[in-house]
């Protein structure tokens, strides 16, 4: 898929909640955010022909607490949903670790290899940091107004997810394994798909996020000694 397609899919859904909410309540923002929900899992399905995993639980989350949120008339249901969304995949990576798989891996394998001592640091790390953006995300709307919850759920997790995600570069030029080949002959060299936004965290395993794309092609420079390779069509 187009990057820049994956990126407004993904950003899509944040940013209609966030103009639907300065431009009527969090009432009609939480019905927007469903419907931008829905509609961006179907044109990803559309154009990929196959829904991710972590988009697919995001969405379920947002149609229950989104429901909850206007059925009862009540906007705490949607301020949780942050909190559930990011407990269910701390859950899920730490769970995982725990009885000897590294979820990550499959997710990220297409995009990088890592040591089986790198993929278990990795899902440490996320999982640890999914439980301080839940624990963040419930002391922002608990303490705050619902101004303020919504400025943060866009301007602060966002930031603070993808800064997070940069800092973990070193970590997989660390633990990295040697380039490996594809089915069809083709070198698979190291890059990163981080995405994921108002809608929780979530990962694509092709393909490599712009704004991430010269770092990572520095680090498999700086590994390999050549120059940066495309890791095939998005």
């Amino acid at each position: 898929m187009n990057q820049l397609i994956r990126l407004v899919l993904d950003i899509g859904p944040l940013a209609a909640f966030f103009i639907a909410y300065n431009q009527a309540d969090i009432m009609v923002a939480t019905g927007v955010f469903m419907v931008a929900v829905v509609t961006a899992l179907g044109a990803g399905y559309a154009i990929e022909r196959r829904i991710a995993k972590m988009p697919l639980v995001t969405a379920v989350v947002v149609l229950v607490f989104g429901g909850l949120t206007l059925w009862l008339d009540d906007e705490t249901f949607i301020k949780l949903k942050p909190t559930i969304v990011y407990l269910v995949f701390a859950a899920a990576l730490l769970g995982g670790l725990a009885v000897g798989r590294m979820l990550l891996k499959p997710l990220f394998e297409l995009a990088f290899q890592l040591t089986d001592a790198g993929w278990r640091t990795l899902s440490l790390r996320w999982g640890l940091f999914f439980i301080v953006m839940a624990g963040l995300n419930e002391a922002i709307w608990r303490t705050m107004s619902t101004d303020d919850w919504v400025s943060f759920k866009v301007f602060g997790f966002l930031p603070l997810s993808f800064l997070f995600a940069l800092l973990q570069l070193p970590l997989i030029r660390r633990t990295a394994d040697p380039p490996r080949r594809r089915p069809g002959g083709r070198r698979q060299g190291l890059g990163l798909a981080y995405l994921r936004l108002g809608r929780g965290w979530a990962v694509s395993h092709r393909g490599i996020w712009p704004g991430a794309r010269r770092g990572v092609d520095l680090l498999r420079s700086g590994r390999t000694g050549e120059g940066s390779t495309d890791d095939g069509p998005a």
